[in-house]
Order: structure tokens, then C-alpha cells, then sequence
């Protein structure tokens, strides 16, 4: 009877991923040949079985947002790199499949149509008999945390709200708690959101770090402590496999994937690890995400350097100058950079690299008030000068430039200094902000790290070569400069086509039911109808897909018309079932511009804020729109999940659109 049971449930699985994963055999040249192998063909075995064939088969779940938040500073988008480095290490050509929820991609390695399982995968002993995959040597830790409604008491017998294929059924399958199972492709943002909405007691349970990112977004929710701790994180793969499993731990270890401890470490032994670990503020002038990509002057200046140095970057957020200098002491990070005055004190116990940025740094004020008491982290640079020039100055621990300018903005201090790159932005978000400078000169900014020679030569070649120099420029530019908006045409000819690429337009947008005149205001705001357009930021084609979201639906060939049409309107569709709440389905159309623009967890930041301060969180133009723009100020985007934005671009991007749409409906 168990035996029959067995086979049903492989039965079952196999049907699963056939249905969601890609249809079709595909075939593709293996590594280092001309030679085609069928990368969807039905096989299992071993290392030597792989290498045969030359492919490594990538199992990932379908747009793994959850992922994206940095999980002790490496986000899913950084795994996708790591997976195809692997592949590339073994000499493999890598190709992905991906499925619409973990539970099938887990399958399709005993199934015979995947090598390698990729994602944030809790191990756990049900899924290794379920699924009949093995792990990785742990990538992390984390601790599983209950969420649930302020005011609620936890009982003996409360509602437990999960997926059906979720990890923590083996954690509370140990209590007595109710569950209520929810289809495996529900995210954590959808099980949150129905909690916070039920009236009576549900829980849930999340693993530690998605609580921090998340539960700032729900007022409604507060954790409840930790019902399971230390639960392993790695990547799967089939069982009897020793050879995979020995190379792959091999490829982790050698790439410092691997849970390690503190360390403080000289050039030599950052070269060897292959990775720089940075430390830096989530704010506009430093690092950011968008749609999963890291951004932030600070970010991309040390990432051209990693580039230089055949390094991968780890980023450690950190919210205080305390926090900041702590981790390089204690050896959780390399180097910092958060915009960073030289001192002597600072330079007594760290190095300092040569200035790579200027900034004249400006005395912030939300009236303008005669010699106000200036609001400091008693560790800024600040702090001697404003002294020496007058100023009483107001200590603040535990805080930064970009979170007391905030507080100077809501009344809580007088004023505070920041630099001349940060009042830039903050201008924007508060017009009537009082900036007055304290320096005729821009000041120096410069990178902190343990006192290690080699490494601060490293780094002061990379300025001297880079400094004002054409990619340094660019960056400068798109970050401290403002960006101005793409211009609406006036004038669509009656009769004559809208672009070269109409019928694809019409095609496409049929099959996947979405207009095909939106379609294409969509593709001239993103590319002028260019084809072979590519962004600073990577996006390709005509509709300026990004690698990772084409491999995502199986699309690499980006500069292809009729496939970035595909890409786009599949993943429009996407977007647009990610706002259930939405009730009119003209309102979604604009909310689902916005996140193909931002990514919609910036957008589902946006519509929390809306909802606390009272605005109707169905609607675009007049509400969320308005949220968006405040989620460019610290007050908001520090309790936002994903953290700072650049809120105008997606209002533009959204206004633009419609406008243009409009005139596209008037002529065609």
C-alpha cells in the first residue's frame, strides 16, 4: 500500500512540473561544441551523467521576490550569478527553468528534468523524503518567528496561516496549533496582508530576516518570538549524487557563500575569497534596490572596482555611524562607505583611502533660524567644526545624516548638516527646506577599512584611475544629477501604423489580454521603438527587459522584437494578478506600469503608506501616486520593506504612459 502511495505522489509530482515548467524541448549548443543537446530531455544521475550532456539543468521559482530582500547581504539576484558561475566552473553551459512555486521546482530534480535547485530553501527532513533531494552545506541561518495581530494573545490553539508546501509544517507539526494551508505560489506579502485583514487571531510563522524587512509595512502585526532556531538555508539537488554534492560544497566554499565567522582580512585573503564585503546606508546617495538590482553611487563606484579585481560584492545595510564602524571592526565587512569625512580619530583605528567624492556640506534647517542648535551623531566629522564655528551642537546616538535630517524636517530638531549630493535630493522632496552652507570649498569623502597597505593601494589606484573619468562621470551624473523626464509626443498620424512592430503589439497583447495600444506607448516610452536599445542599468530590446526577468520566462534572445514583446507582456500580466486588492481592473493597469517600472514591492510599499495616511490604496492618480513620491524621504522609506525609491520615475513613467495611450486610443 505504501509502496503504491509512493508512486502515486512521484506520479503527481512529475505531472506538476511538467505543467509548470517549460513547455517544449529545447535545444542548445553545449559548452566549448557546436554540438545541440535537448535541455528538457528526461535523465537523472550523477556528475559524470551531467557533464556528458554538457548542460547544467537550473531549477528557480518564478519571480522570487521574497528573495530579494539582502538575506545576510546576499539577495536571490546575486544566487542566479553564483548558479551560472558554478555551471561555467564545471565547464557546463547553464539553463534555467523556472516554476511557479518551490514545491515544483523541487520536484523536477527527481523528476529528471533539473541538476540543481535554486533558491533560498529551507532543509528540512520532509522535503528530503518527499522530494528525494539533498542539500548543499548550509548558505545561512535563520530563526522562525511567529507574526500575528497586536492585541491577540497566542493560545494552545490559534490558526496557524501557511503555504501547503511551506517548511514550517515540520515546525508546527510539533504543536497543537490549527492550520490553515494556503496554495504554495502565496507569498509572504499575501499571507501578511490576509492576517492584518482577518478580524480574528491568525498567525503565521517567517523566517527572521523577511520579518525585519517586512513587519514595519503592517502596523496591525508584531512578532511573537521564535518557535524554531538555527534552520539551515542551502541550495537542492537529486539524491545519490556524492560527486555533484562534493563539487558543488567545493564551488561554495571557494566563493565565500558559505556561512562563516567574523574576520578582519588583509588584500591577499580578499582576493582569495573572491569576495569584498561592504558596509553601507540604505539611502538615495549611497545603495538602494531596484526590482532586485542593487544601485547607489557608493554601491556601483566599489562594484567597478570589485569588477577590476574579479571580486563579487556582499552589501551589509546598516542604519547608524555606530553600526557602521562596528562591523569593520569586528570583522563583518571589509570597507565602508556611506559618503565618510577623513578625521584623525577615525583614522587612529581605521585606514582611509584617497578622496573619491567632494561635497560642500550644507547646515539644514526647516525654518531659517539664526545659529540653531545643530542636531549630530557625536561620531560625525561634523562635530568639531560646527564647534569651532559656533554652533551648539546636540548629540544623537545611534542615528545618521539621512535619519536626523528627517527628524530636523518633522520638528524634532532645529537643524543637522548634510552633504551638498544628499540637500540636492532632499530639496526635492521638501522645496521649502533651509540649506545654508558652511564651506566655500567642497570637503573630501573617502573609504574605511582595516589597516592594511596592499588594500588601501588597491583602492587608491582604482580612484586615481577612475576619478572624473568617463564611467565615474556617468555615475555621477545619474546619481547627483537630475534626470530628466522622457518627453510625450504631440503628434500620432491618423491611419498610419504607431510603430514597425503593431501586429506583435496586437498579437500579443490579445493572447495575454491587455491592450495593444498601451502596448505600444509602453515600448516608445521605454525605447523610441529601438530594438537594439540597452540601458546604463542593462535593460536590452524594445521593451528593455533585464537578462534576469527574460531567463525567468525562458527568453534570452533580448534584441529580438517579437521575444521582448513576449517577455513583457507575459511578465505585465504577472504583475498585474500581484494586486488582488485592486478591485477596478482600469486602476491595476496603472498600478501594474508602475511596479514593471519600480518592481512592485516598491509599489506595495507605496500602497501601505497610502492606507496610514489615509488615502485610498485602490487608487493611482491622487493616492498611491502621492505615497510613492514620500517613499524618497527617510521618514518613509526607512520603514518601508524595500527601502528607498526614486518615486518620481515611476509617477512619470505612469503619467507619461497614459498620456500617451490616450492620444493612441484618439488616432487608432
Amino acid at each position: 500500500m505504501a509502496s503504491n502511495k509512493n508512486t502515486l505522489v512521484l506520479l503527481a509530482l512529475m505531472l506538476v512540473v511538467m505543467l509548470f515548467g517549460c513547455s517544449g524541448d529545447e535545444e542548445v549548443a553545449a559548452a566549448g561544441t557546436d554540438e545541440k543537446v535537448v535541455v528538457n530531455e528526461v535523465y537523472r544521475g550523477d556528475l559524470s551523467a551531467i557533464s556528458q550532456r554538457g548542460v547544467l539543468r537550473i531549477a528557480g521559482v518564478k519571480n522570487d521576490y521574497a528573495a530579494e530582500l539582502n538575506r545576510s547581504g546576499l539577495p536571490a539576484v546575486t544566487y542566479l550569478d553564483y548558479a551560472d558561475a558554478f555551471a561555467k566552473s564545471l565547464e557546463l553551459t547553464p539553463v534555467w527553468s523556472h516554476y511557479d512555486d518551490l514545491s515544483s521546482a523541487l520536484a523536477s530534480a527527481d523528476a529528471g528534468l533539473s541538476d540543481l535547485v535554486m533558491s533560498n530553501i529551507t532543509v528540512t527532513e520532509t522535503r528530503r523524503q518527499r522530494y528525494k533531494v539533498d542539500f548543499s552545506r548550509p548558505l545561512m541561518f535563520v530563526d522562525e518567528i511567529i507574526v500575528g495581530p497586536r492585541e491577540k494573545v497566542l493560545q494552545d490553539y490559534s490558526e496557524f496561516a501557511v503555504t501547503v508546501d511551506s517548511s514550517y509544517l515540520d515546525t508546527l507539526s510539533k504543536t497543537d496549533y490549527t492550520l490553515i494551508l494556503l496554495k504554495g505560489s502565496t507569498t509572504e506579502d499575501e499571507i501578511l496582508d490576509r492576517i492584518s485583514d482577518e478580524q480574528d487571531a491568525v498567525f503565521t510563522l517567517m523566517d527572521d530576516d523577511l520579518v525585519a524587512g517586512l513587519i514595519s509595512s503592517y502596523p496591525r502585526l508584531q512578532t511573537f518570538g521564535s518557535l524554531d532556531q538555527a534552520r539551515e538555508i542551502g541550495w537542492a539537488f537529486r539524491q545519490q549524487s556524492p560527486a555533484f554534492k562534493e563539487v558543488l560544497n567545493q564551488f561554495l566554499i571557494s566563493s565565500d557563500l558559505l556561512f562563516y565567522p567574523k574576520e578582519q582580512r588583509g588584500w591577499q585573503q580578499i582576493k582569495q575569497s573572491g569576495v569584498l564585503r561592504i558596509a553601507t546606508f540604505n539611502s538615495p546617495t549611497t545603495y538602494y534596490m531596484t526590482q532586485g538590482y542593487h544601485e547607489g553611487f557608493e554601491y556601483d563606484l566599489l562594484h567597478m572596482f570589485a569588477k577590476q579585481n574579479g571580486l563579487e560584492i556582499r552589501v551589509m545595510l546598516v542604519d547608524n555611524l555606530e553600526k557602521l564602524f562596528s562591523a569593520l571592526a569586528e570583522g563583518d565587512v571589509d570597507i565602508v562607505a556611506a559618503g565618510l569625512r577623513p578625521t584623525n580619530e577615525r583614522s587612529a583605528t581605521m585606514q582611509a583611502t584617497d578622496t573619491y567624492l567632494y561635497s560642500k556640506p550644507f547646515l539644514l534647517s526647516k525654518d531659517d533660524i539664526e545659529n540653531p542648535i545643530v542636531a549630530l551623531n557625536p561620531k560625525s566629522a561634523y562635530v568639531e567644526s560646527l564647534l569651532n564655528m559656533g554652533y551648539q551642537v546636540d548629540g544623537v546616538p545611534l542615528s545618521s545624516s539621512g535619519s536626523l535630517a528627517y527628524r530636523v524636517m518633522q520638528g524634532f530638531y532645529p537643524s543637522t548638516v548634510v552633504n551638498g549630493h544628499f540637500a540636492k535630493l532632499i530639496a526635492v522632496v521638501y522645496p521649502d527646506v533651509t540649506l545654508k552652507p558652511l564651506s566655500e570649498e567642497p570637503l573630501p569623502h573617502v573609504w574605511y577599512h582595516s589597516k592594511d597597505d596592499e588594500f588601501n593601494q588597491a583602492l587608491n589606484s582604482f580612484i586615481k584611475k577612475e576619478y572624473r573619468g568617463k564611467n565615474y562621470n556617468i555615475l555621477y551624473k545619474q546619481y547627483f544629477e537630475k534626470v530628466k523626464a522622457k518627453n510625450v509626443p504631440t503628434e500620432v498620424v491618423e491611419g498610419q501604423p504607431l510603430s514597425p512592430y503593431d501586429d506583435l503589439f496586437k498579437k500579443y497583447a490579445d493572447l495575454y489580454q491587455y491592450d495593444w495600444r498601451l502596448l505600444a506607448a509602453q515600448a516608445f516610452q521605454e525605447s523610441r521603438f529601438n530594438a537594439k536599445a540597452t540601458s546604463h542599468k542593462g535593460a536590452k530590446g524594445l521593451m528593455q527587459v533585464m537578462p534576469r526577468t527574460g531567463r525567468s520566462y525562458g527568453v534570452t534572445k533580448l534584441y529580438d522584437p517579437e521575444q521582448s514583446i513576449i517577455v513583457a507582456s507575459k511578465h505585465l500580466r504577472w504583475l498585474y494578478d500581484r494586486f488582488p486588492t485592486v478591485k477596478l481592473s482600469s486602476e491595476k493597469l496603472w498600478f501594474t506600469l508602475a511596479a514593471y517600472n519600480a518592481g512592485h514591492g516598491h509599489i506595495r510599499d507605496a500602497m501601505a503608506l497610502a492606507r496610514k495616511r489615509g488615502l485610498n490604496d485602490e487608487i493611482w492618480e491622487g493616492n498611491v501616486e502621492q505615497a510613492m513620491l514620500l517613499l524618497g524621504d527617510p521618514k518613509y522609506y526607512k520603514q518601508a520593506r524595500y527601502g528607498y525609491v526614486r518615486g518620481e520615475e515611476p509617477v512619470a513613467y505612469v503619467r507619461e504612459i497614459r498620456e500617451r495611450y490616450r492620444i493612441y486610443t484618439h488616432s487608432h
